[in-house]
């Protein structure tokens, strides 16, 4: 009996170095190839970020005397990226705006469905679209020079991540 346990006990100490020495040794492999990840957000700051504004921010007025000095370019010509997620009338989704190095990309969210709405790629640009599930895409614009990466899903929320690489 004591010897098919000392040959069990030699494998499972030889199994347990195994794994350790590739553990280690795969660690600036994995280091190297990994894209640098963005600051960890708190629970706080995740539900602010998913949540639409229910109201209005309230606007200074302007001074009286004080002149405004008009836009160069109108607003409805000029479209801005939204930083939140916002409610589309007479529907359940969430929408915002992305602006990333390669191209602008619009992204509808529900609990059951994200869909790109429409997307722009740059000048040198390509773009990609690669659904991984009705509640999951990526979008990529791809150059000789640069990638960038946009992947939203529905996490309890609409959850976007922005990768950059050159």
């Amino acid at each position: 009996m004591r010897r098919p346990l000392g040959y069990l006990l030699a494998w499972l100490a030889a199994t347990a170095v195994a794994v350790g020495g590739s553990w280690v040794g795969l660690q600036p492999l994995l280091a190297a190839a990994a894209a640098e990840r963005p600051p960890s957000l708190s629970a706080s700051q995740l539900r602010e970020a998913a949540m639409p504004s229910p109201t209005p921010t309230p606007t200074a007025s302007p001074t009286p005397g004080a002149t405004a000095t008009p836009p160069s370019v109108p607003p409805s010509a000029a479209p801005t990226p939204d930083s939140r997620w916002r409610e589309v009338p007479d529907s359940r989704y969430l929408e915002r705006t992305f602006v990333l190095e390669g191209g602008e990309v619009v992204i509808r969210a529900s609990r059951s469905r994200v869909h790109v709405t429409s997307h722009t790629a740059d000048p040198g640009y390509e773009v990609t679209v690669h659904r991984w599930a009705r509640n999951s895409v990526i979008v990529s614009f791809e150059s000789p020079e640069h990638n960038s990466r946009l992947w939203v899903m529905w996490r309890d929320g609409p959850y976007a991540e922005i990768t950059e690489t050159a």
